[in-house]
């Protein structure tokens, strides 16, 4: 069996998107009887095993990330996302790095820019020297490869069922939550997520109806400017008359309930690849509404608002934008048959094409090249 790192800029015990899908990913080869090290930015702890994965910080410097390279001495360095801090200097000295070498580039938004391409190039350049993975093939990502003659293979994002599945108590008795409806965010306010984008269009709903409680569910960081972000959002939140709940680090089992729970899931974020979060709401039957970011298109299960992109490629929150999101929440919420039909459409799709049990399979192929 293979010795492999992951190297991420952040991981476990975050529960962010990236962090979730690093570490199914790690645990899934580590049953597969893997050796999983995963070197990460934002492990401040001394190193530890959890679920048979080894976590440490990924070093200071690259000098020192290379050290822990040597000492491990992997056959596979998989880097997961092309923002990961080492990735330049990876990119520069992959001649030195002896192990076969796997990027995610996850957007490949830190690598491709149109006014400076000599990251890009050098990428392109040296791209023999990687296997080069996207989460799907109706994403930029992929789109730039295939266009530059870099080989590009595919594995999705996928749901463990036996994870996503009802749980044996109530998430609205836990939180006191009494209103007809549950309306549902799952994210931590990194930039561009866009949870303050709601406010305003949640206003818009109030004005037809009152009866909602709008759930925001995020984990504490270790940026203190996003930890402050959020303590903002919550006091702005406060001032309006709808219910609310800002709720953090709570455990995964009552993040998971709270999706079963909810009535619709909304996904305001401006910029994605292919958001895990959207898998699990399908997973749990509850419809999402979302801007036409990622692999949105290609999913099921919930309704799209289109809005225009800025030059970055973020979707640009406009009053035409707030308008037919608010509609939406709206149409759904006097439609139980509608939420139950797209629900179903939701869950059929995930598991026939994002089961994980299959995608962890290709994920050991990827290892065992």
């Amino acid at each position: 069996m293979s010795n492999i790192v992951i190297a991420c800029n952040h991981s476990y015990p975050l529960t962010g998107g990236c962090e979730k899908v690093v570490q199914q990913v790690a645990e899934s080869m580590v049953e597969k009887l893997h050796k999983v090290s995963i070197l990460s930015k934002s492990h401040t702890r001394i190193p530890f095993d959890y679920n048979g994965v080894r976590y440490q910080n990924c070093g200071i410097n690259f000098f020192s990330f290379m050290k822990n390279i040597d000492a491990i001495n992997p056959d596979y360095l998989m880097i997961y996302s092309d923002f990961f801090i080492f990735w330049p200097e990876i990119l520069a000295k992959t001649k030195n790095i002896n192990c076969k070498k796997i990027i995610f580039p996850v957007g490949l938004n830190a690598t491709y820019k149109e006014k400076n391409s000599y990251l890009f190039d050098l990428f392109k350049n040296r791209s023999n020297d990687f296997i080069v993975v996207t989460h799907s093939s109706d994403y930029r990502d992929y789109n730039i490869c295939k266009g530059n003659g870099i080989p590009v293979r595919i594995i999705p994002n996928g749901i463990n069922f036996e994870e996503i599945s009802k749980k044996d108590f109530s998430f609205r008795e836990k939180y006191s939550i009494n209103t007809k409806y549950i309306l549902l965010c799952i994210s931590n306010f990194f930039p561009g997520k866009a949870q303050e984008k709601l406010i305003p269009i949640l206003n818009e709903v109030y004005k037809e109806i009152k009866d909602f409680t709008v759930v925001f569910i995020c984990s504490t960081t270790s940026s203190s400017i996003i930890n402050r972000t959020k303590s903002i959002f919550s006091s702005i939140l406060e001032k309006y008359d709808f219910q609310s709940r800002v709720l953090c680090d709570i455990p995964r089992e009552e993040v998971i309930e709270s999706l079963f729970e909810s009535d619709i899931f909304l996904f305001p974020s401006q910029k994605e690849v292919a958001p895990l979060v959207l898998l699990e709401s399908m997973a749990a039957k509850l419809p999402w509404i979302s801007l036409n970011v990622g692999n949105a298109s290609a999913l099921d299960g919930g309704v799209i608002v289109n809005s225009q992109k800025d030059k970055d490629g973020n979707c640009v929150y406009d009053n035409n934008v707030n308008t037919i999101f608010a509609k939406n929440i709206l149409k759904l919420l006097l439609n139980s048959k509608l939420r139950k039909r797209l629900g179903k459409n939701g869950f059929n799709k995930v598991f026939s094409d994002f089961n994980w049990k299959d995608i962890s399979e290709s994920y050991n192929e990827l290892f065992t090249l």
